[in-house]
């Protein structure tokens, strides 16, 4: 019989159950965890904070927001809204390459209810920052816990950006919704219901902003890898074609409409913002760089095989940087002292909530951590700013909150431990507010009070179809009139020329036209204005604004579906190493020009575009040191030289490239800067030619035809640019002073008569009518328009001189003709 072994002491068995004095005295754990998430598991704490949210910013959104600002408001006056009123009455439009017709649709939708779109586009912005914090706290609850989702929930509820842009009125909120929405549907991975329904939204997001693609590519990568253990390859195939179809059946509409358009089926101008990021950052401003490097670009493609190089390093650089500034200028912003050690802070939390997760979920943290991969890595390559990276604000809170609950469940059985993680949350969220606050203080006082007196004052008075001139176009979207934005100018009296080249018939100055555009100063007192403009409202006080309108009659614009007259030159075939290097030419940048041009040489020793290029870059050289030479008092004999040695390089081009437009055009314009005046006119006489015909090209031809005597051909320049362009009052004017000079008055009164009719405040144009009328003899109508250059001419004018002598000489005897 074998030996019993005693039980070990540390062996429990039924026959001796633990005394019961021991359990009795012996305290139970203090979950401290538990008892400080216990208050955030209740349901109505999301809700809540929702409501909350929700009327708090409905009062400053429709109370205080109500003309918007001259920040994200200049894009939805400028385009979205207006663009939304053109597809609310059948106009299609391709938009502008950046962003699809998601956005609009959902503005037009509510439209029908709000009826005015401003406010539509309010309703929107709000309805999707309540959506937004709805579907993260759903998201993560089913994750990581109520607790979890409800601290997330409130670092993104008093996020600054968050706010301003539930507020403004954009794309951003809408765009990071839908996002959100598709998001959530991708990582829960149902049926093929649910995979064509986040499809849908993903292909929606994509319509909405093209770097929405994120999604589309994600969502594919999930789909087909993820669940692996429960589910065969079949099964994941089956379910990521439901999800590309959903895609489809919103993508592929609106690419074979742009593709019919001419514009491709995968319609993105995005490769402009990385464009930018890559070769203009360091060098212009945002304006100058689609002024000069625009042209330079027609595909990501040619961005890349650009510098291939660069664009590897900028990627690198700006995967840190970026993520920096976010720390610095998304989730805290300002000059406080405290804000650097905050900025830190969240860092730090994310980190940790980063580990605390993949240490938790393991292999099931993947799915979400590709999608936030592909939300930051769209952003890597271009330009950096705050909007842009409003998508990444949920993923952060995230982060952070699951930093903070993570430490409460380690730190559970230390009250002072436990403190640790409240602590920092609460300092998280005490910086969010203060951020906040002072962010929205600075949003509504940047709100122009004067753009809404004066739209009050017109209300929608003004005729349809006009167009008023303005540097931001929220007036035109209170007035009900088309934008145009007022292009740089030197005189007051170039407004008249401008308002009849762009069909504007009203003119806006405020204060921050006059800043952006000095001539335009003296017009914030209507007192000022001169005749060719009439005040019709003005604002005085801190805020000074003035609408005008033109007494010049002005055509309204002609409407989309008419031909116009004005044909545009085409492009010639240029290789982009030479684009890059006119784009550094034209920004100054003669270094990076002169690397640009030598590289397209190396492609192609003979290409007379690169040959141009080092040509005009010579001559960029030396007009530089000409400038030094004259500030400093040098001799300018070796500037002289260089200019013969680029005179004699480009005719001997020219020779040799006579098809070339680039060629011809930019010899005929250095050899009139040097008063060679024939070798000029035979460059310029070849660009005329040439097919299709260059107004700007024939309009020179034929000012530098006359001005060496060849009327003939003077005059058939300029009888072929009216043909042309028959509203250009430059040129109508020139014929009828070609026409006089040959004596031919009748004939000039034709067209003198049409540009007096166009441009009535030109007094050269008056003063051609003047001499026609006296050729003719008739004295009255002669005298008028020589009364009226002496007004619009100084003392001292050459016009103002001839005037006062041909008044002198007609005779007042002879009788007025009616007009």
């Amino acid at each position: 019989m074998a030996n019993r072994v005693p039980p070990s002491r540390h062996h429990k068995t039924k026959s001796s159950p633990p005394s019961s004095s021991v359990a009795k005295n012996k305290p139970a754990p203090y979950n401290i965890a538990q008892q400080r998430l216990a208050w955030l598991s209740s349901p109505f704490v999301p809700i809540g904070i929702i409501v909350a949210y929700v009327i708090v910013w409905s009062v400053f959104s429709f109370g205080f927001w109500t003309v918007g600002g001259y920040g994200v408001e200049t894009d939805a006056f400028g385009s979205f809204l207006p663009e939304v009123r053109k597809m609310l009455h059948g106009e299609f439009t391709p938009l502008d390459g950046f962003k699809g017709p998601g956005y609009h649709i959902a503005v037009a939708f509510v439209s029908f209810v709000a009826r005015d779109l401003f406010l539509s586009a309010k309703i929107v912005a709000l309805a999707s920052s309540a959506i937004v914090l709805w579907l993260l706290f759903r998201l993560v609850q089913r994750s990581l816990g109520t607790g979890t989702a409800s601290v997330a929930m409130l670092f993104v509820a008093t996020n600054a950006q968050f706010i301003l842009f539930t507020i403004q009125v954009g794309t951003d909120m809408f765009f990071l919704a839908v996002a959100l929405a598709a998001a959530t549907l991708i990582l829960d991975r149902g049926g093929w219901q649910r995979s064509v329904a986040a499809g849908l939204l993903a292909g929606f997001a994509y319509l909405t902003r093209y770097n929405g693609v994120f999604l589309t590519l994600a969502g594919i990568v999930i789909m087909a890898l993820a669940d692996r253990d429960t589910l065969d390859r079949r099964q994941r195939l089956l379910r990521t074609a439901a999800f590309v179809c959903g895609v489809l059946v919103v993508f592929a509409p609106w690419s074979i409409y742009t593709w019919s358009q001419g514009l491709g089926f995968f319609f993105n101008a995005n490769h402009l913002n990385i464009a930018y990021e890559m070769f203009g950052r360091d060098t212009v401003s945002w304006d100058q760089f689609w002024e000069y490097f625009n042209p330079a670009f027609t595909s990501f493609g040619e961005v890349v095989r650009g510098n291939l190089g660069r664009f590897v390093a900028m990627l690198a650089r700006n995967s840190v940087e970026h993520f920096w500034w976010d720390m610095r200028r998304v989730l805290v912003s300002g000059t406080a002292p405290w804000v650097m050690p905050l900025s830190v802070g969240w860092l730090v939390m994310i980190v940790c909530g980063l580990v605390h997760l993949v240490m938790m979920k393991r292999e099931h943290a993947w799915p979400a951590i590709v999608l936030g991969v592909g939300a930051y890595g769209v952003l890597v390559p271009v330009f950096y700013g705050e909007r842009f990276s409003l998508p990444m604000v949920p993923i952060y809170a995230v982060l952070a909150a699951a930093a903070v609950t993570g430490g409460f469940r380690v730190s559970s059985r230390s009250v002072g431990l436990a403190t640790v993680p409240a602590i920092c949350g609460a300092l998280l969220l005490w910086g969010g507010i203060a951020t906040a606050k002072e962010e929205v203080a600075k949003l509504i006082d940047t709100q122009p009070s004067e753009v809404a007196a004066i739209a009050r004052a017109v209300g929608r008075s003004l005729p349809e179809g006009s167009a008023v001139l303005a540097r931001k176009p929220h007036i035109a979207y209170f007035t009900g009139t088309e934008f145009v934005r007022i292009p740089f100018m030197d005189r007051i009296e170039e407004l008249p020329a401008i308002a009849l080249q762009h069909h504007a018939q009203y003119l806006f100055v405020s204060a921050i036209e006059a800043a952006l555009r000095p001539p335009l100063t003296p017009l914030l007192d209507p007192r000022n204005a001169p005749p060719f403009l009439e005040p019709i409202a003005a604002v005085s006080g801190a805020a000074p604004a003035v609408l005008y309108e033109f007494t010049t009659k002005i055509p309204p614009k002609a409407s989309a579906n008419t031909v116009q007259s004005r044909q545009v030159p085409g492009e010639e075939a240029v290789p982009q190493k030479v684009r890059l290097g006119r784009a550094y030419l034209r920004a100054g940048r003669l270094d990076l020009a002169n690397e640009w041009f030598q590289k397209a040489l190396a492609d192609d020793p003979s290409d007379p575009t690169a040959l141009l290029g080092l040509i005009q870059l010579d001559e960029a050289r030396a007009r530089w040191v000409a400038e030094e030479a004259r500030t400093a008092g040098s001799n300018s004999e070796a500037v002289s030289r260089v200019l013969d040695s680029v005179e004699s390089r480009l005719i001997a081009l020219a020779e040799a490239a006579p098809g070339s437009r680039d060629v011809q055009t930019a010899a005929g314009e250095f050899l009139m800067r040097r008063n060679k005046i024939p070798e000029a006119i035979r460059s310029f006489r070849r660009v005329a030619a040439m097919d299709p015909p260059d107004p700007d090209v024939i309009g020179v031809l034929g000012e530098l035809e006359e001005s060496i005597g060849n009327l003939d051909d003077a005059e058939h320049a300029f009888a072929r640019l009216v043909r042309v362009d028959p509203r250009n009052t430059t040129a109508r004017s020139a014929l009828g002073r070609i026409l006089l000079a040959r004596a031919r008055p009748g004939e000039a009164l034709r067209h003198l008569e049409l540009a007096y009719e166009m441009d009535p405040y030109s007094p050269l144009t008056r003063a051609l009518l003047a001499r026609a009328y006296q050729m003719q003899g008739d004295s009255s109508r002669a005298g008028d328009h020589w009364r009226g250059v002496l007004a619009m001419t100084p003392e001292g004018d050459s016009l103002h001189a001839e005037a006062q002598a041909a008044l002198v000489a007609i005779p007042t005897a002879n009788p007025r003709r009616p007009r």
